[in-house]
Parts: structure tokens; C-alpha cells; sequence
């Protein structure tokens, strides 16, 4: 007997999920149409993209706004993927890559916190998996916050994206081959 979820029937609109799929159910074919705007600019795209989340977070930190949380989590999720933006694009070897992530803990923290503010739990960390963000206060300053990471150290995190900024630039305008397996 065929059940709401057999290969033989296909997915209708509220059972296209995960959920749906991971039941057996087929969803419907892709119907875009080849390509869309987001991949225009490659590699640049996303370096562009995540350097617009860190300038939001600093603006945000600036101004004691509650969005900080929201922009230093997008900023972390947009910067550890720029890895794979490279790679698909063929901008850096995979060799370069794991090389550049092995030189800078920077870069591995922020995959943890790419995939931690992503997954209720991570499986497998490059640094932590049991980090903790917090937030500090300065008296001082109503309304200011600090956002803070502690995993193998405590981190400022709006430094820590700086930082990460600055490592995805100077790889970026490397002189290609240089590095290249």
C-alpha cells in the first residue's frame, strides 16, 4: 500500500521540506532558471556581501543597536563560507585553503561560530564546539555592549571579524600561483 510519503507520489507545497524528503517524499524538480543574481560576481560577490554584514556590525556596536547579535552571526556565517565561494570558483585550491585555515586560528574560530549560530549543537569543531558568546556592559557607556567568544581564549568579537577581514583581504590580493597546489 502506497503511503502519503511513498516514492510514487509527489510532494505537495507543504510537505516540501526536509521533513517531507527525509520520509521518502519526492519534491519537484528544480525550476529555476540556470543561474540567479546572487552568483553574478563569483567570489567577489561573497567577499563583497560578507564585508557589508561586518560594516552593519560595527554600525550596530557603534550605536548599541539589539541587530548586533543578528550581524556579527550573519557576518561569521557569510565569512567562513567565502572558503567555499573560493574553492567553486576555482579562485583557490583546496590544498590553499586547508593551508590558510591551518595558519590562522582566527579563521578557525570562525567556522566554529559560522556553524555554531547556524546548528543547536556541532558535531565536529575546529577550535571549541562548547564556545560561549556573551555580552559585556560598560556602565559607563548605557545602552553599549560588547559581544565576547570564549572558546581557547576570550575573543572581542567585532575584533575577531576585523581580523578576519584582514586575513580574507591579504589572501584575496595574493599574487596567484604563489600558493597554488
Amino acid at each position: 500500500m502506497e503511503g502519503r510519503f511513498s516514492n510514487e507520489n509527489r510532494a505537495t507545497p507543504g510537505e516540501e521540506c526536509l521533513g517531507a524528503a527525509r520520509n521518502g517524499a519526492r519534491l519537484p524538480r528544480s525550476m529555476g532558471i540556470g543561474w540567479s543574481t546572487h552568483r553574478n560576481d563569483g567570489w567577489r560577490g561573497q567577499f563583497d556581501r560578507t564585508s557589508r554584514w561586518y560594516e552593519r556590525a560595527r554600525r550596530a556596536a557603534a550605536a548599541g543597536t539589539p541587530e548586533l547579535e543578528d550581524f556579527v552571526f550573519a557576518f561569521f556565517q557569510n565569512c567562513y563560507h567565502l572558503r567555499e565561494w573560493m574553492l567553486q570558483t576555482g579562485e583557490a585550491s583546496h590544498r590553499e585553503l586547508a593551508d590558510f585555515f591551518a595558519q590562522h586560528a582566527e579563521l578557525r574560530l570562525c567556522r566554529d561560530i559560522c556553524n555554531g549560530t547556524k546548528h543547536l549543537n556541532l558535531d565536529s569543531a575546529s577550535v571549541d564546539a562548547n564556545f560561549s558568546i556573551g555580552r559585556e556592559y560598560a556602565p559607563s557607556e548605557p545602552g553599549h555592549a560588547r559581544l565576547f567568544v570564549i572558546a581557547n581564549a576570550k575573543y572581542d568579537l567585532l575584533d575577531l571579524a576585523t581580523r578576519c577581514m584582514e586575513l580574507w583581504r591579504q589572501f584575496a590580493e595574493r599574487p596567484r600561483g604563489e600558493h597554488d597546489a
